[in-house]
């Protein structure tokens, strides 16, 4: 039960003169509640895209100019691989302007990718992945 004492009073619409809890000026059993349920609803709420209208742009941009850079680049680029190139990687991610930055970009195949992607130490000593930082400083 709440602490809170209801406001009470006369009700405007009902004619027995009683005192009653009020809600706004209206009894709120026999006037209050119904008022509110003959409102219309607010409009229904226009979802958040899951993507910009300027990234998705960027990714149109992005597929295709992946698909030529994959048929430029046939063959996986990872020494001693002759896997054909199903994936781009991004040196540097893809964040800023390294999306459509194709001196970071290596054509790999699907295994190499993977490989880039879990062992970064490796990656990093091939030359197939660069510090994203921009800073090779560790001291800090």
């Amino acid at each position: 039960m709440s602490s809170i004492k209801p406001k009470m009073g006369l009700c405007p619409e009902c004619a027995d003169g009683q005192i009653k809890p009020l809600i706004g000026k209206l009894c709120a059993s026999v006037h209050y509640w119904p008022s509110r349920a003959n409102k219309q609803s607010p409009k229904p709420r226009k979802p958040i895209p899951k993507v910009s209208d300027k990234q998705a742009k960027l990714n149109r941009l992005y597929a295709v100019a992946a698909r030529k850079f994959k048929e430029d680049h046939p063959v996986c680029q990872v020494e001693g691989c002759i896997l054909p190139t199903t994936d781009v990687h991004h040196k540097s991610g893809r964040l800023g302007g390294n999306l459509l930055d194709q001196r970071t970009w290596l054509a790999v195949c699907r295994a190499h990718h993977l490989r880039i992607e879990a062992n970064p130490e490796w990656a990093k000593k091939n030359g197939y992945s660069e510090n994203r930082l921009g800073s090779s400083n560790s001291s800090l």
